[in-house]
Parts: C-alpha cells; sequence; structure tokens
C-alpha cells in the first residue's frame, strides 16, 4: 500500500510541495541563508529532518544552491555540512545536513565530504539562546580542504557555521562559505 505524500506546509496532496506553499516561502535575503524560518519554513524542514521526508532535501538543496553567487560557487572545492548530534542522527536514521550538503554538492558539480566530527555529544535543539550562542565543538579532518562551504539547515545565532568555519580554517582550508538553508529573525 502506498501511502499519498502530503505538502509539508499545507497538508494538501503533493510529492514534494505544493506550489502555493513553494511560491509563498519567505526569502531571508542576505548571502549567509536562503529562507527566513517561518511558521511555513519550520513545517518543511521538520517534515525533511523528523517526520520521514527525506524526499525534501533534494529540492531544498538544489534551491540553496541556486542561492550560491557565481564567483563563489564556481571556485569550491568541497561542500560539507554541521554534523548533527550522534543521539539526533540515531534517532533519525540519518544525519540531515548530510543530505542537504549531498544535494547542494550534486547541484553545484563538486564532491560532498564528511569533513566535520562533533565533540560534544549536546544538540543544539532545545537550547536557550545563550547556550547556543557557545556552539558545538568541532573539529575538521582531512589536509589541503581548499575552498569549502558549509551548509546547514537553520541559522538561529550564527554558532554553528562559525564554529564549523572556525574547525576548517584551523585544518587548513584556504577559503569558507557558510550557508544555511534558512534562518531566524532576531
Amino acid at each position: 500500500m502506498l501511502l499519498e505524500r502530503r505538502c509539508p506546509g499545507c497538508l494538501r496532496s503533493a510529492r514534494f510541495g505544493c506550489e502555493d506553499c513553494w511560491a509563498r516561502l519567505a526569502y531571508w535575503g542576505d548571502a549567509a541563508a536562503l529562507l527566513l524560518y517561518d511558521e511555513l519554513t519550520r513545517r518543511l524542514v521538520l517534515a525533511a529532518k523528523n517526520w520521514g521526508r527525506r524526499d525534501l532535501w533534494r529540492p531544498l538543496g538544489r534551491a540553496l544552491a541556486g542561492s550560491i553567487p557565481p564567483d563563489i560557487r564556481y571556485g569550491l572545492d568541497v561542500v560539507t555540512w554541521v554534523p548533527a548530534s550522534v543521539h539526533k542522527q540515531r534517532e533519525r536514521g540519518f544525519d540531515h545536513g548530510q543530505l542537504l550538503a549531498r544535494s547542494v554538492a550534486r547541484s553545484i558539480g563538486v564532491p560532498h565530504l564528511r569533513l566535520l566530527r562533533r565533540l560534544d555529544h549536546q544538540s543544539q535543539t532545545g537550547r536557550s539562546r545563550v547556550e547556543r550562542m557557545i556552539g558545538p565543538r568541532l573539529r575538521a579532518r582531512g589536509r589541503e580542504l581548499g575552498r569549502v562551504l558549509v551548509v546547514d539547515d537553520v541559522r538561529t545565532t550564527g554558532a554553528s557555521l562559525d564554529a564549523a568555519a572556525r574547525a576548517l580554517r584551523a585544518r587548513g582550508a584556504g577559503e569558507v562559505t557558510a550557508l544555511a538553508l534558512s534562518a531566524v529573525a532576531e
């Protein structure tokens, strides 16, 4: 028995999301995030992360890839992601950041590699703003990383992307560009 796919935004029948909801997405308008993390974007991200809608990462990643300025896009060597906590990866059965990075990388024609390892096991989800400002403890792996794009699904304080960029630069990345699918308005 096949279950009908529904739009995570409005729950109407749709394979990835209905055209009305895709058209209503609020674009953030800065180079560090594609979408405003409003209620509609929140539903899309939660559906992709927690409600079994892994199929959403492909169109979301393509949209994110399309927002990369050409001067950055054509010089990238690799795409990586901010890894989810081990607990969240086990709970979901996958690392959502990897699925986003894979889609972005395929869209722009560069490899995606796991360049970051999480040293702490605490999820950012449910933490206070002050706690989130600390960000996750990350360590980069690899050598001669070149120009790296690091992606994340939601930027709240920016601490996760900052921690990722610091770890990659400490490991010798030539240039690091950080980009989130969505950002919380402050």
